[in-house]
């Protein structure tokens, strides 16, 4: 089968054109329980397609719908459902394929997180990218460019383009206003940005108070004496006010177009039954100016001061019919068209209520994730997030880290500007796919091991990028609850770490492992007062953990030796300075065998030596925000996923306080200059000269600064 594409020039290529390129390809298909599996191999290319590197062939090959006969491009390989043992597949020796520069394995996404989105009446599209912290313009033709914010800066700064700052969250919304403006919910700015379309930034109201907690109730006022509570879907009154649903308050709030912050307050007859919110999420006005919200699976209507159930119903029924009577699953934004039609991200499927309140389905299936374009029967849609119309009243939907257009019939296509690259694959460097990997380590060969909570696997990345499954099995997920507990599967991992020896123990909901030659040996048993949710393993097999109890150390028998407790953090604090808890996120030994504990609530890594003195080794105690410096200079804004890696010299490098932060023996923080720039990552290891880490869906690696 031959075909011929346009296909734009890879994330990491340096040309700026679409080439048209003619790709030959051979297709094997497997069939498990009615779903198609099928494997791409290329034999021959256009001359024209020959410049361009065999890794992008490869990619267009992967991701294209039209190679499935679907009647749509299928953007991810996750679309398929994970074989299970029960139904092996044969396998498909995969294609070579060449690395992209500092990529060990996998193709990363040009979208981490997707947060709020807009379309201007050019047919513009603005959307947020909460792990970046940018707001991003995509044009008609595809071309991304960023408006607002600077990669992994996290801020409060109001000024032009990059000198803007934000503290986005992926509940963050966005809308554009009557004066062409963008209006951004800045989550855990406590606060409303304008952005105008040549990318100036203010602040409309709100106090710009760093971090989601510390505030105990919402203020009304104006501008900065307003306080807002977590603010994230956010729509467009009638009059041109904004409405505002606070996450943490779970009330809406009104905000001028001066900065006038006024709460909403609405009366529940119905105290008791299904009529009382549990959070609020998504937010639209009709043409008439009446409120609605939804929280979970019910929809709300606030009219004449009174907030009633208006759509979804708590009990078992069929998805489509009457809005009372229909079921829904997990509705986190929705707006109404032009029409009058109200639509809905419905976790997996796209909803419509109808003026006269019958609820449909316009493209994917209920309760039924997937990925996959297609015709509205056809369509898979993974996770739905923000939604907005076009000019010409087609609907943009985030689905996961991709952009998706769903026409007035339901057919359903991907943006070429962010193609999906997620997936479950293995094989060679540039054929491998990963979905959003939490947690990864390496050992001393070189070896890359990745956890995908997806399908509750551990993956391996050898040094030359080759992908393989390590343990667990695909798709299968133990549960108590259900009856299903299996020794070779897990719950649900939540972190990696491997020891001197090489071995590999994970962290799994009900207990921690250790894997040898793939097999799973529990070292210690878990329940939900000690759930670990990250671990760390020292020269000798002693396993530091952070969980519901706090920071415990382990021997290789899974017995306490060391247990760090509120108290032996509360007597670094500066005198004036009451510590009420601390939060560690993450933990990690030295050479030498010392713990190092990252807290949240004081940003700082914490130092426990060999002989149990505590210190200060990095940050500065109420310190927030990030600052390079010398100890009580430097500041740790904790931003993201925390994870330590210590190279051989000593130094550590750092994760989670936006770009990737080094911090010297004596406790010196820098942010260097690395050769694979700014990614952002989830994780970070370090393993034979090279820094390793996992960003959105695929393994980085760059050689150790010398």
């Amino acid at each position: 089968m031959s075909r011929v594409y346009k296909e734009r020039c890879g994330l990491f290529s340096s040309c700026k054109y679409y080439q048209e390129v003619s790709v030959t390809f051979t297709t094997t298909s497997i069939f498990k329980d009615n779903n198609t599996m099928r494997h791409y191999s290329i034999q021959s290319v256009s001359p024209r397609f020959q410049a361009l590197s065999r890794s992008t062939a490869l990619l267009l090959c992967c991701a294209l719908a039209a190679c499935s006969g679907s009647g749509g491009s299928s953007p991810a390989p996750s679309a398929v459902p994970a074989p299970t043992p029960e139904t092996p597949v044969v396998p498909v020796a995969p294609p070579q394929a060449s690395r992209l520069p500092h990529v060990l394995s996998g193709v990363p996404s040009l979208l981490q997180s997707p947060a709020g989105v807009a379309v201007d009446k050019d047919g513009n599209t603005f959307v947020i990218d909460s792990t970046r912290q940018l707001v991003l313009k995509i044009t008609p033709a595809g071309v991304v460019t960023t408006l607002a914010g600077s990669d992994l800066s996290y801020g409060s700064q109001d000024g032009q383009g990059a000198d803007a700052s934000f503290r986005f969250t992926k509940n963050s919304g966005m809308l554009i206003d009557r004066a062409g403006n963008l209006i951004v919910a800045d989550t855990c700015n406590f606060s409303i940005r304008r952005i105008t379309p040549q990318g100036m930034v203010s602040t409309v109201a709100g106090t710009r108070t760093a971090g989601c907690s510390g505030h105990p109730e919402s203020r009304d006022g104006v501008g900065a004496g307003a306080l807002l509570q977590a603010p994230e879907s956010i729509a467009l009154d009638i009059n041109g006010d904004y409405l505002v649903a606070e996450g943490a308050t779970h009330v809406v709030r009104r905000v001028t177009q001066d900065g006038t912050v006024t709460t909403i307050v609405w009366a529940q007859p119905d105290m008791s039954g299904p009529t009382v919110p549990s959070k609020l999420r998504g937010l639209a006005v009709d043409r008439n100016g009446i409120i609605y919200f939804s929280s979970r699976e019910l929809i709300y209507r606030i009219k004449d001061g009174e907030a009633l159930r208006w759509a979804g119903t708590l009990e078992r029924s069929a998805p489509d019919g009457p809005r009372l009577n229909a079921k829904l699953d997990m509705v986190t934004h929705m707006a109404f068209n032009a029409s009058g039609d109200l639509y809905l991200s419905d976790s997996s499927s796209v909803r419509k209520i109808s003026s006269d309140g019958i609820v449909s389905t316009v493209a994917g299936k209920f309760d039924s994730p997937g990925a996959g374009d297609g015709n509205k029967n056809v369509a898979r849609f993974s996770s739905l997030g923000a939604l907005a119309f076009d000019p010409q009243g087609q609907m943009i939907v985030v689905d996961g880290s991709v952009m998706r257009k769903v026409s007035m019939g339901g057919d359903v296509s991907t943006f070429a500007a962010t193609p999906a690259t997620s997936g479950m694959v293995d094989g060679p460097a540039g054929v491998a796919r990963f979905q959003y990997g939490i947690s990864m380590a390496a050992d001393s060969k070189g070896n890359v091991y990745v956890l995908d909570p997806h399908a509750n696997v551990v993956r391996r990345v050898s040094p030359d990028g080759t992908a393989s499954l390590l343990a667990g099995v695909a798709g299968v997920r133990n549960s108590a609850e259900r009856g299903r507990v299996r020794a070779d599967a897990f719950a649900e991992q939540k972190s990696i770490a491997v020891d001197a020896r090489d071995v590999v123990y994970v962290s799994d909901v009900d207990r921690i492992v250790r894997i040898e030659d793939g097999v799973l040996i529990t070292v210690v048993a878990q329940d939900e007062r000690t759930m670990v949710e990250h671990i760390a393993v020292d020269s000798v097999g002693n396993i530091a953990t952070v969980g519901r109890t706090g920071v415990r150390v382990l021997n290789p028998r899974g017995d306490i030796l060391i247990t760090v407790e509120q108290s032996d953090v509360a007597k670094l604090a500066p005198p004036a300075r009451e510590l009420y808890g601390y939060r560690p996120a993450g933990v990690a030994f030295d050479g030498a065998g010392n713990l190092y504990i990252a807290d949240l609530e004081s940003h700082t890594i914490l130092k426990r030596d060999t002989l149990g003195h505590f210190s200060v080794f990095a940050g500065t105690f109420d310190g927030d925000g990030n600052a390079d410096g010398a100890p009580g200079k430097a500041r740790l804004g904790f931003d993201g996923p925390v994870h330590m890696t210590f190279v051989p010299n000593g130094d550590m490098y750092l994760t989670g306080s936006g770009k990737v932060r080094k911090i010297t023996p004596d406790g010196t923080v820098s942010t260097p200059v690395l050769a694979w720039g700014y990614p952002s990552l989830t994780s970070i290891a370090y393993s034979q000269k090279r820094l390793l880490g996992m960003t959105g869906f695929a393994v980085l690696e760059t050689p150790l600064p010398q």
